[in-house]
């Protein structure tokens, strides 16, 4: 029922009135937050908090989308203060629209799904809507076909693509390129308007700068009990510097005995290891034990304080002699 069936005459305008839509976020390690966009009802979808103003554009009695897409090949880029530039995926999937003046919903040759709940009005889809909004003319003269649109849009790549890039703010813009028809005077005119989406992401990544300890080979002092046992501990003491800002993981990765003390003689007297800062035992009588510490301070110097210790050793079933070790600790931001 719409435009190229029933009417005779084609008229085709483009107008270079641009406004924008700002879309700002912060990525920090691999956790995205959006302040000023939108997530939708489809998976990884979102859409600008802020419409973008159509402009003074021409009335009509009915209104449908033609297309919208972003000028370009599909990639924005995305720059900081200091030229690292960021290129990710740009894609399109839908738009919406504010139509003061619509009324209902005609039937039309498309292949993008066009709802409408009150003034807004929905296109599931970038190509020709499968509906025509109609527009009141109650005044007898026609109505603006809307006065605000916004894209759906989706950045696929963004959390992978920022991988090794420098902390910063990265700024970059897309064209948006809307074509839409409009019947005035029974006549169906094809108007093309732009708009731009501005990106502005702050990124700040997970980085270990250095983890360095004090002491690294350390003696640790024992205590003769009077039940016949004995025990001992030390702490090692370190500082982590770096970005962290979902905190630090820590992990006893590995030991030369199986995390046990061993002399020449092949005894061995298991020990236990405790991330004091993290509050969590890593090692248990020399069992690894499955949970990670995690260090949830977020500032960039962390001090970390490990302790090795083992009690009640049975004296007794034990020679004398040098008990040693070699662990190695694992750490890695915590995302």
């Amino acid at each position: 029922m719409f435009f190229r069936n029933l009417l005779l005459i084609m008229l085709f305008v483009v107008s270079n009135t641009a406004h924008s839509a700002t879309v700002s976020g912060k990525l920090i390690g691999q956790n995205l937050q959006w302040y000023s966009a939108i997530s939708t009802s489809n998976t990884n979808t979102l859409k600008p908090a802020q419409w973008i103003i159509s402009g003074n554009i021409s009335p009509g009695t009915m209104f449908t989308q033609q297309s919208i897409t972003t000028s370009g090949s599909g990639n924005i880029e995305l720059r900081n203060a200091s030229g690292e530039v960021v290129s990710t995926t740009l894609t399109i999937s839908g738009s919406e629209y504010v139509s003061p003046n619509a009324t209902s919903l005609l039937s039309n040759n498309g292949d993008t799904t066009i709802t409408m709940s009150g003034s807004n009005i929905s296109a599931s889809g970038v190509g020709v809507g499968n509906h025509v909004v109609q527009l009141s003319t109650a005044s007898g003269n026609a109505s603006t076909p809307f006065t605000h649109y916004r894209p759906l849009f989706r950045l696929p790549n963004i959390v992978k693509d920022f991988k090794g890039k420098p902390a910063g703010t990265y700024v970059g813009n897309s064209t948006v390129v809307l074509t839409y028809n409009y019947v005035r005077n029974d006549i169906t005119i094809s108007n093309t308007i732009t708009g731009t989406l501005v990106f502005e992401i702050e990124y700040v990544p997970s980085v270990i700068d250095s983890i360095a300890f004090q002491e690294t080979d350390k003696i640790i002092e024992i205590v003769y009990n009077l039940n016949g046992t004995v025990s001992g501990e030390v702490d090692f003491n370190g500082k982590a510097t770096g970005i962290f800002p979902n905190g630090l993981n820590i992990e006893a990765l590995s030991s030369l005995y199986s995390f046990s003390l061993q002399n020449v003689s092949g005894d061995r007297i298991p020990y236990d290891i405790t991330c004091i800062t993290c509050n969590t035992n890593l090692v248990s009588n020399g069992n690894k034990l499955l949970e990670n510490g995690i260090i949830t301070n977020i500032n960039n110097n962390i001090d970390l304080v490990i302790k090795i210790g083992f009690s009640n050793i049975i004296l007794s079933e034990i020679t004398d002699g040098l008990y040693t070790d070699t662990v190695t600790l694992m750490f890695k931001p915590n995302l």
